[in-house]
Order: C-alpha cells, then structure tokens, then sequence
C-alpha cells in the first residue's frame, strides 16, 4: 500500500510541473476596487493643504542626499550607472528624479523607472511614470507578467516587459500584491473631512461667521408667495455680500433664528486636528515636520530638531534602504553589477543626521580611547578610508595588558608569576607603542604637507604678481643706485644661505633687506594667516596622540599654553621667510647690476645662464652658494619645504611642552620614517635622548621628518648625540 501511494505522488508531481501550473490564480491578474489616481490627484493632493504639505516634506527630504554606486564599500563615481544616475534623462537630473518618484509614490503608492535603450540594448536613460500612466499586470510565474503603458487620456498604448521597468511601492496591498498601496487611500475618509471643515469654514466666513438664518413672521400674519420672496431679497441686499456685519432693523413684529448650531459648537479645532494628524501618520510625517497647525501648536525649537530627526530616521532611512536595494536590483543585470557593487544613498551629508554622527563620532573617540577598536575600524565606522599605519590599537603607555594564562603553561598564573611576565614584556611593549606614537606624528604632518603646501604655492604666486607691477615702476637707473646703496652699507653677494638657521639669522641681521619701491610691510600678512590656520590643524590633528601616549584625556583648546606659546613664534618665522624672499631679489638685482642688465632683463631673466626671472625668484628661492653660483628652488619645491619645516616645528614644539608638563624626562627620536637627506638624521634614529636636547633641535633640515615619543623604561643612550654630530653637522642646529 506504502509503494501505491508513494507511486501516485511522484504521478502528481510529473503532471504539475508538465502542465507549468502558474503561481497565481486568474482571478489575481485582475485589479479591483482601485480609486483611480487622477481622483487622488485632484481630491486629495491638489485640494487638501495637509496631503499636499505630507508629500512636499517627503519629496524635499526623501531627495537630500545623493545616490552613489558603491564598489566594495567605496564610491566608484566612474562607474557607467554613476554617470547615468548623475543625469538620468535629458530634462531632469538626479534630486529631480527622486522628487517625481516619491511624489508619485505617496499619491499613488507606485512609481515606475521606464528603462530607456539604445541599439546596443544599454540603458541609457531613466524616466519616472505615475500610475495613471502605467499599471502592472500579474500572470504567469512571476508576482508581475509585464506592464501596460497608457497614454493620457486613457488609452492602452503598449505591454512592457518587466525586464525594463524599476518598480517602486509604498506599501503592499494584500488583495493585490503585485501593486504598491498609497497612504493616501487609507486616509480618504480624513482628507474629505478636513476638506469639507475647510469649505464648511470658509462659506462661514463668507456668511459674516454665522450659519444660516430664518426670518420668521409672527403668528398671525400670513404672507403671500411674492411678499416672502421680496422679504428675502431685501435682506440679501442689505445685510448680505458686503454689508455683512450691519445691524439689522426688523419691523412688522418679524423675529431672526439660527438654523443649526454655530462653528464653536462644533468643535473645529479638534475636528480639524483629527484629520491631520491622522492624515500625517498614514504617510509616516511628523505634524511639525509638515508645518500644519496640530504641530505647530506645541512647537519650539528643540523639539522641531528632534521630530527632523525622528521622521529621517524612522521614515526617509527606511525608504532609503529599500528603494536603493531596488535600485540595484533593478539595473543589476543590465550594468553587469557584480555582488561587491551596490547603489546606495550617501546619508553622510543629511543635515538631520549631524547629530547622530556627532554622537557616533563620540562612541569611536571613546572606543579607540579604551583600546578595544583600532583607527582603521574607527574610520570604517565613520564611512573614511583607511590609512596605511591604521591598523593598530593606540593605548596610554602606562597600560599594559597582564595575561591571564602564561603562555604555554596550560593553567592560570600566580601573582608572582604574571608579576614577572609583565615585569618581562613591559619595557618592549612600551617601545612598540612609542613606535606607533611617532609614526602617527610623522603621519599626521604627511596628511597635511600637501594642502599647506597648495596655499603657501598659491600665496607667493600672488605676492610675484604684485612685486613685478611694482618691478615696471622702476628705472634701471633707480635699480643701479640701490645696489651701489647696498654695497656702500656693506653688503656683498652670497651673505647667507636660508636653507639653514645661521643663514636666516644672518640674513635677518641685515637692516637694509626693506628693498623700498618692491615690497611692502603688508605683503606677508596673509602668509601669517596660511600659518596660524595650519598651526592649529596640526596641533588639533596630533592633540589626541598625545593624549595616548601620555595617557591623559586632555581636551584640544586653542587657550592652552602650549598652543599659544607655539603661535607666538609665527611672526618670527615669517619674517625668516620674507628676509629670505627678499635676499633673493637682492641676489638678483646684484647679479644684473654686475651684467649690465636693464630693468626689463632683470624682470625676465636668463634662463639658459640658469639665473631666474624676477617672478621665479619672488615665487622660489634664490641664493648664492659658497663658488658664487646662483642657486634656485621652484615655487613648488619651497612650497612644500616652508609646509614640511613649518608643520614639524610646531607638532615638535608642541610635543616637547606637553611632555615636559606631564613629567616625561627623556624621549625616542624618530628621524628617517620617510624619505630623508642628511647623515645626522639617520644616526640619531632611534635613539633614545634627553627631552632638553628635544627642545633645541625640533628639526635638523628644512625636509627634516624628526619627530619623538616619550620614553619611560629605557636610559639615554650615551654617546648618541656625539656620534650623530660626527655623521655630519645638524644644520638647524
């Protein structure tokens, strides 16, 4: 009996898989019961101010932010469906997308992306439909066989392949699963009350606020047909339209009644509330988020942030979410998308998110602040790149982990013995955090020698402009005048070389470096501003190192002592700088005073003598060496050597003041991480010194890349800074 019955399921099976039975029953391809999405249109949306203000707050905020193609978790902007979602048709761009879809959504409860082909079959546009241009027709094995294209009047024009439609819904409605339900439907009853309220109101309003009247005659008067008939139209004409609100003199004994109760007796306010806010949770809308009066009346300004917050997060974050998996879905086979690329939202720049991500920010500050999550994770969490040196755990230097097992005893250890395992591993554990501690320095002054370097560029390309306008003011008999000037005052060619401090000193020694009629007192004030701006980016950027290292919890304030102090030395090196800049002109001027040259040859130089014009030498640095050879560094090359020397003397300052005040006595100097030119640098290279010596010698050279770590175990490596100064002379020092 077991094999007959076995025998008529797989007989059963066979026949329903060769007859393909479908998954939906006939009577599912048919819709019913629709109201038909011009009705919602004209009633709901275009004629009541609550439904019309819900959709506006989800279409401005449902568009905020942008649509990017991620690959493996980073924006791929030239991905072909980033290029084709940055302008998805010819007459609207992105934010114009996302407005009609979800507009159309929230009426309707569909919205259809048409795929626009080319002859290659490629999409190469997007358009959105509503649905009273298009309508989904389920069959088949499928949820929805195809679509039908309507014009707008009505008429069918074309069945579309679900293959070249991206369909959005609002919600599912059960009797007919193949098609989104609005929220618009389920709350029609309200949108027709607060309507009616609105139009009851206003005729009111346009009755002097009373409901209608009756003029009743006294009892023993019957009047005639024409005599009622002249009663009314004499008191439409005098006390109706705009004579409303005229008393009234009634003869004849006539008396004045009301017909039905007045607009306090009905309870407006709670009949008008009702509605909206009912209309304002069908389509998931905060009443202060949509500005309408049930909100507005317990409205202040906390709680309007709050509720911003509230709808981003409990009803934008969600659509998010699903439309850009519907997205990807969508265009997954016509873009050839692979599972590590995805269309998502970029939440990143949403203004009523900033709060959130302050407070995640906080949660990764406190956590890579205990230990227990690197910077790379950190940054991951934060939605930025990782970094090469990101990889590791940063705790104070005073925390050390003790093992609760030694390592291949099998069994707990004692206090003694996980005394003497810490006792052990304390002083290399150390080291390898100092390590960590300097390269993070050293990195941090990396990240940002660039950018320092594009607005010091950009500050002397300025400051060149203006010296050659004054430059054409000059006579050449004026320049031959200044340098017999110089050299009577005792100046001669090749005094001081600004590459190192010495130079500066000596060059900044000499009272005649004004040079009148080219350069001003002003010209190096915005130079100050570019370094006061990127003192305390680098001191901001490096404060939180510090704090590990020294295990504090010290808070970044511009107030600080430390901060100060290293500000207060700006205007020195900027007038290092300037002496320097105007030493080369001098340089240039003495050197075509010597040739003979006119002004006009100073300004453009002689490139194949190898002297520079007057803008390369104000934009650069020009000065002689030793044999009397002119020597020129290029705008960018002093660009990026004033960004690495400037941004390493003041973390380097900073550092030896916050370590001094933490009670640190000696430091590991960190001195050949990056690419380095001197042999006193690479000999000092992981030494360990006084924290004194770190105090005079912040840098050895204008491309120095020192920096240094609090050391607490190890003694000061005698002999060290001895033998580095046989290496070679530190020239800063």
């Amino acid at each position: 009996m077991r094999v007959m019955d076995n025998l008529r399921l797989w007989a059963a099976m066979t026949l329903m898989k060769a007859t393909r039975v479908a998954v939906f029953p006939n009577w599912m391809r048919h819709s019913f019961m629709d109201i038909a999405f011009q009705t919602l249109v004209t009633d709901g949306y275009k004629k009541n101010s609550a439904v019309f203000a819900c959709v506006q707050a989800l279409a401005f905020g449902f568009s905020e932010p942008r649509l990017r193609v991620y690959n493996d978790g980073s924006p791929d902007e030239l991905h072909p469906l980033a290029k084709l979602l940055h302008r998805p048709n010819p007459d609207m761009g992105l934010k114009s997308l996302l407005q009609y879809t979800m507009t159309y959504l929230a009426i309707g409860g569909n919205c259809y992306w048409l795929k626009v082909v080319n002859r290659r079959n490629e999409v190469v546009e997007l358009w959105p439909l509503h649905d009273g241009q298009m309508t989904p027709v389920a069959g088949g094995s499928r949820l929805i066989g195809y679509y039908e294209l309507y014009d707008g009047e009505g008429v069918k024009m074309d069945e579309i392949p679900r293959e070249r439609v991206i369909h959005f819904k609002w919600a599912v409605d059960p009797l007919q699963p193949w098609r989104g339900l609005a929220p618009l439907v389920s709350v029609a009853r309200e949108t027709d009350l607060d309507s009616e309220m609105t139009d009851y109101t206003f005729a009111l309003l346009k009755n002097n606020a009373v409901p209608p009247l009756a003029l009743i005659a006294p009892a023993n008067v019957i009047l005639q047909d024409y005599q009622m008939r002249r009663m009314k139209q004499e008191w439409v004409e005098q006390y109706g339209g705009d004579n409303r609100g005229k008393p009234a003199i009634l003869e004849g004994g006539v008396d004045i009644k009301q017909l039905s109760f007045d607009i306090n007796k009905l309870a407006a306010e709670a009949m008008r509330n009702i509605p909206e806010s009912r209309i304002c949770a069908a389509f998931k809308v905060p009443p202060t988020v949509a500005l309408l009066y049930v909100g507005l009346q317990h409205m202040t300004y906390d709680n309007v942030q709050g509720m911003l917050r509230y709808f981003t997060e409990q009803t934008l974050i969600p659509m998010w979410d699903r439309f850009d998996d519907t997205i990807t879905h969508g265009l997954r086979d016509d873009f050839g998308l692979e599972d590590n690329v995805e269309v998502q939202f970029d939440t990143r720049a949403v203004v009523a998110l900033q709060g959130r991500r302050l407070e995640l920010g906080d949660f990764v500050d406190r956590a890579v602040r205990g230990g227990y999550m690197t910077r790379n994770e950190a940054r991951a969490e934060l939605g930025l790149a990782e970094t090469a040196d990101g990889d590791v755990f940063l705790v104070g230097f005073s925390t050390i982990a003790e093992p609760a097992f030694l390592a291949g005893s099998g069994k707990a250890a004692s206090h003694e013995e996980a005394k003497a395992f810490k006792a052990e591993t304390t002083q290399e554990a150390r080291r390898q955090r100092a390590l960590q501690v300097g390269r993070i320095l050293q990195s941090i002054r990396k990240g940002a020698e660039l950018q320092m370097a594009a607005e010091v560029e950009r500050f002397f390309h300025d400051l060149a402009s203006r010296v050659m306008e004054r430059a054409r003011a000059l006579t050449d008999a004026g320049v031959r005048a200044s340098v017999l000037e110089w050299k009577l005052a005792g100046w001669e060619p090749g005094q001081g070389d600004p590459t190192t401090v010495c130079g500066l000193e000596a060059l900044s020694s000499k009272a005649q470096l004004t040079l009148p009629g080219l350069f001003d007192d002003a010209d190096f004030g915005d130079l100050l501003h570019v370094f006061t701006f990127w003192s305390y980016e680098i001191l901001a950027e490096s404060w939180d190192t510090w704090n590990y290292a020294l295990d504090t919890t010290l808070s970044f304030n511009r107030n600080d002592p430390a901060v100060v102090a290293l500000v207060q030395t700006l205007g020195e090196r900027i007038t290092l700088i300037s002496d320097a800049t105007r030493n080369g002109v001098r340089e240039l001027l003495s050197e075509g005073y010597q040739r003979g040259w006119s002004i006009d040859h100073i300004v453009s130089g002689d490139p194949e003598a190898g002297i520079p014009g007057l803008r390369d030498t104000v934009g650069g640095l020009t000065y002689r060496n030793p044999q009397g050879r002119l020597i020129h560094i290029t705008a960018e090359q002093r660009a990026r050597m004033i960004a690495r020397t400037e941004l390493g003397t003041a973390q380097n300052r900073t550092t030896y003041t916050r370590y001094a005040n933490a009670g640190v006595e000696r430091v590991l100097v960190l001195d050949d991480g990056f690419d380095n030119s001197h042999e006193f640098c690479r000999a000092i290279n992981g030494k360990v010194v006084p924290l004194s010596w770190a105090k005079t010698h912040a840098l050895c050279h204008p491309n120095c890349v020192r920096a240094f770590a609090p050391e607490f175990d190890a003694l000061v490596d005698e002999g060290a800074i001895a033998a580095a100064e046989a290496a070679g002379k530190c020239p800063f020092g």
